[in-house]
């Protein structure tokens, strides 16, 4: 994932993007993709981006990198829009689960200083910096392990805000026939599916059931009173 940083943008309004409650929920159990598409398809610049899905984005994108090449490969794919570093304090910290874990990011964002030239000198050979990734493996892993030991309890807890807090992350397109208090049954069309909707209290509860094709496959997404989601069933078609 690749961060577009641009810090004229931090006089414009405060941006969410725009989904539909279908798109959100065919996303399950991953609901943080949905933010991440919806994000792209509006081209919308992170630092436009409202407080709590702009630190998420910018968290997801370390713990991901680092999951995946370590934190020298963070430094190598989004090092040279370090610019933006010394912002993550403020995006984190505006942000209720993120902001208790600030100093380790912290750490993390301090090591950019003393490996840049190297950082630097291996984008610009144009070769895949096999001898980079080397050469810092064992300097920082203790590191990696204390931040994706620290994420895999975070990940969970942080999609469940999101769904908690689903209009500070997203404009949700409204559906007609959904009352903001009672059971509303909703039915929608979309490309390739026909879905059934329970809503409760303007919340697709479930059982929300994805008719796919004329096969017989569906998908069936079904949330706890409190939005915790307690079924997720893709049944492809026969």
């Amino acid at each position: 994932m690749r961060i577009n940083f641009m810090t004229e943008c931090a006089t414009r309004p405060l941006s969410l993007p725009v989904i539909t409650w279908p798109d959100l929920l065919l996303s399950a159990p991953y609901f943080s993709s949905a933010l991440v598409d919806a994000v792209e398809t509006a081209e919308i610049n992170w630092l436009e981006l409202a407080p709590l899905p702009r630190a998420r984005l910018y968290w997801d994108c370390l713990t991901g990198e680092i999951a995946n090449g370590g934190v020298i490969q963070y430094f190598y794919n989004h090092g040279n829009e370090s610019s933006a570093f010394d912002q993550m304090a403020e995006f984190y910290g505006q942000h209720p689960l993120l902001a208790p874990h600030m100093p380790l990011v912290e750490r993390i964002l301090a090591l950019w200083p003393d490996i840049a030239p190297a950082v630097r000198d291996a984008r610009a050979s144009g070769e895949w910096p096999e001898a980079l990734f080397r050469r810092y493996e064992a300097q920082f892993d203790a590191l990696e392990n204390e931040i994706l030991h620290l994420n895999k309890d975070l990940a969970a807890q942080l999609e469940h805000h999101l769904l908690m807090h689903l209009h500070d992350y997203f404009r949700l397109v409204p559906l007609a026939g959904v009352e903001p208090k009672g059971v509303s049954w909703i039915e929608c069309r979309g490309s390739g599916y026909r879905g059934h909707l329970r809503f409760l209290d303007g919340f697709p509860v479930g059982p929300n059931i994805f008719e796919r094709g004329k096969q017989g496959g569906c998908d069936v997404i079904w949330f706890t009173p409190d939005r915790q989601l307690k079924v997720c069933e893709r049944c492809p078609a026969r």
